[in-house]
């Protein structure tokens, strides 16, 4: 049920995520999964008095992302900024391979048998970080809010699911219509079965975190222990409280932020 205040949605959301941060960091040292995106640095605010003594925040980045993509860079300098602001030390891991015959690359070659994944940000992390850490994994946060793109009152079909999954420009070509009939029977992904949840929302979530939301959790459980500060479910149902337009422009987020001025990034010059 959307609730307009969001003031006491954003208290309440902040109490269990700080309890839930709370439990979950006595199983070892915690490293912050970091970046300058919303998730992390909102998570972050929110146990910002309850952090462990010893916590440190990493993030990692991959050399040639510097030239291809300047905002993977920026992401970096973001997420050290926040670091130092909140007095945690901060470590940047370098994206890179594993070398053929290391134990870490027999280890994934073992877990994809079929097809090959990279494995660049699992191994910067086997290599460069502690095995004993309890790594806080903001990735699911996406649940709580919704899909950003262009929406459209037609129902979800193959050909949508294909746009929506892929982009605009696959709407309508072979093999992807073929498979996503196939997905769509397969997971019974109705307006029907959906409890009044937008499919644009729904497919979102299932994007984000089934195409590869979830590979972040198993590249750092092969090395560490990983939690996932959003894996439950009363946290996001509080989200699910916000309305629509204000889980849009994360405005939870935001309001946690407010609160927290050191998770705050510098206003652009």
């Amino acid at each position: 049920m959307e609730s307009p205040d969001v003031e006491g949605v954003s208290a309440e959301f902040r109490d269990r995520m700080r309890e839930h941060i709370r439990l979950i960091s006595r199983f070892g040292p915690v490293a912050w999964s970091l970046t300058g995106g919303l998730d992390s640095r909102g998570t972050l605010a929110t146990a910002a008095d309850s952090l462990p003594a010893g916590t440190v925040a990493f993030t990692y980045f991959n050399p040639r992302d510097g030239v291809r993509l300047p905002e993977a860079a920026q992401d970096v300098f973001d997420a050290n900024q926040i670091a130092y602001q909140m007095g945690v030390p901060h470590r940047v891991l370098r994206w890179r391979q594993a070398p053929r015959d290391h134990v870490f690359a027999r280890i994934h070659s073992a877990t994809h048998p079929v097809s090959y994944s990279s494995h660049g940000a699992g191994f910067a992390m086997w290599a460069d970080l502690p095995h004993d850490i309890v790594e806080m994994q903001s990735i699911g946060g996406e649940i709580g809010t919704v899909f950003g793109r262009r929406r459209s009152p037609t129902p979800l079909t193959p050909e949508k699911m294909s746009a929506l999954w892929m982009g605009d420009g696959f709407e309508g070509r072979d093999p992807y219509t073929a498979l996503f009939a196939e997905y769509l029977e397969y997971a019974q992904l109705t307006d029907e079965r959906l409890h009044g949840y937008d499919h644009h929302d729904v497919v979102y979530w299932e994007l984000r975190l089934g195409k590869w939301g979830f590979t972040k959790y198993l590249l750092g459980d092969y090395s560490h222990r990983t939690m996932l500060p959003f894996n439950d479910r009363r946290l996001i149902e509080t989200m699910h409280r916000m309305p629509e337009k204000d889980r849009l422009s994360k405005t939870l987020y935001q309001s946690i932020l407010a609160t927290e001025p050191r998770a705050c990034l510098p206003e652009p010059r």
